[in-house]
């Protein structure tokens, strides 16, 4: 599915011409996991190393993280941090220690954001909204919470739901009710599946790969940031499906690709973030 929504959005935009002012990004940074890196989870370190690194390819942004706090396991998601000692929680699953603490207590120290990035499956967005920001909101690094919707009530690749519009408002005000400067961010590859009207203050980020080319892929991702213009935008990329190409492009790709969105993104905020898979390529 993914191929042949990269071949109909290039072949339906092809011909659509640069915005006329090239745009800066206002953030930069990386993608975080519990499966993604390889030869272990890095320490808070090397996290805000690889952060630097990638505000170093774009001065003047803000250093950010799209930062997982558990993954999908079974039917729903494993957040990794101790259950409440009261409540019911189907489809949510708990470790004894907190991962998370000391990671954002260094991102407080050195002005890196971070979205909170849930992968729900079948449990209750609702219930990981409450359940990550009611134990991490104090930290000054928190920007909100995201949610990936790939992986929304679906377990396997293209299987997730659309979300509708009147999901996407509740769970922004119930985000925007622990501060009302968080927002809610919104990850898919495919704009089909965002909500179809409302927008808020959501921050709508693109995932996609395999792709053929950077052209392929810059077409792909400007329908993205014109389909969700004025809200913000993320461009995460990175993957090794589509290393093919970017590993022949002049180094550092990163930097690379993002100046390539430049021209074809509008005055609207937007950031670039690169996967965690690929750290060895930063």
């Amino acid at each position: 599915m993914r191929v042949l929504l990269a071949v109909l959005l290039l072949l339906g935009t092809a011909t659509t011409p640069a915005h006329a002012e090239p745009s800066a990004p206002t953030w930069a940074g990386v993608r975080s996991s519990p499966y993604g890196p390889s030869g272990g989870f890095p320490n808070q370190q090397t996290w805000g190393g690889h952060i630097t690194k990638m505000t170093g390819y774009f001065p003047g942004t803000t250093g950010i993280g799209l930062w997982n706090v558990g993954g999908l396991s079974g039917r729903g998601m494993k957040v990794e941090f101790p259950k409440p000692s009261s409540g019911s929680y189907p489809n949510i699953t708990f470790q004894s220690s907190d991962k998370h603490e000391k990671y954002l207590k260094y991102f407080d120290d050195n002005n890196i954001k971070v979205w909170l990035s849930l992968e729900p499956g079948y449990a209750s967005v609702d219930q990981l909204i409450d359940l990550s920001l009611n134990r991490y909101k104090h930290h000054r690094s928190v920007m909100g919470i995201q949610v990936d919707v790939e992986w929304y009530n679906g377990t396997c690749e293209d299987c997730g739901q659309k979300v509708p519009d009147d999901v996407a408002q509740r769970w922004e005000q119930k985000v925007k009710a622990h501060n009302s400067r968080f927002t809610l961010a919104l990850k898919h590859y495919d704009p089909a599946w965002m909500p179809p009207t409302y927008r808020g203050d959501i921050v709508f980020t693109n995932d996609s790969q395999y792709f053929e080319s950077l052209e392929g892929w810059v077409a792909e991702f400007q329908v993205w940031a014109d389909r969700f213009f004025p809200n913000p935008v993320i461009y995460q990329y990175g993957y090794q499906a589509d290393k093919k190409w970017w590993g022949k492009l002049p180094k550092p790709p990163a930097k690379t690709i993002g100046d390539a969105m430049r021209p074809v993104t509008r005055q609207q905020t937007w950031g670039v973030v690169w996967v965690d898979f690929s750290f060895k390529d930063l």
